[in-house]
């Protein structure tokens, strides 16, 4: 029994090696084709991110202070921008999707689709469109917003 041990050793060895190569050089071809990402393309996107959040949970305070001063003076009406945010209370803001962003430098436009849902409903309403972020000084802002429900296509902040 020992001396069969032995035999069947080198064999597990040269398979278990076998199979680590392999891992390791799937991993490798792996990483390799992930697309590279730029320090300024994760911030832009935070910011998208953070500013969606603002919409989806109805913070219009912190939603304002991620705009840039040309989307602020845009926006004639503040509440029109707080209701933006803040949404009805039925249909409600239910969800965000943001998609890969493009762009370059100091500016990126994201595709996004917001969901709202009314009270009741099993579905709801979808708007996808694109959010746009700039770098202006050292702060990312968002310079473009994303069309809504509450956000018409033809409303000056766009």
């Amino acid at each position: 029994m020992n001396s069969s041990l032995k035999r069947g050793t080198p064999v597990a060895i040269v398979i278990a090696l076998l199979s680590l190569f392999a891992f390791l050089d799937s991993a490798k071809a792996s990483s390799a084709s992930r697309d590279e990402v730029s320090s300024g393309y994760e911030q832009a996107l935070r910011v998208a991110d953070k500013f969606l959040w603002c919409w989806l949970k109805g913070n219009a305070e912190d939603a304002d202070k991620l705009l840039s001063p040309r989307l602020k003076s845009q926006i004639t009406y503040t509440s029109w921008f707080k209701m933006y945010i803040k949404g009805l209370s039925n249909p409600h803001h239910e969800e965000f999707e943001v998609g890969k962003g493009q762009g370059r430098d100091e500016h990126y436009r994201f595709p996004v689709t917001l969901h709202e849902l009314a009270s009741g409903m099993s579905s709801g309403d979808k708007t996808s469109s694109t959010i746009e972020v700039i770098k202006s000084g050292d702060s990312w802002l968002i310079n473009r917003l994303p069309l809504s429900s509450d956000n018409p296509a033809d409303h000056p902040a766009q």
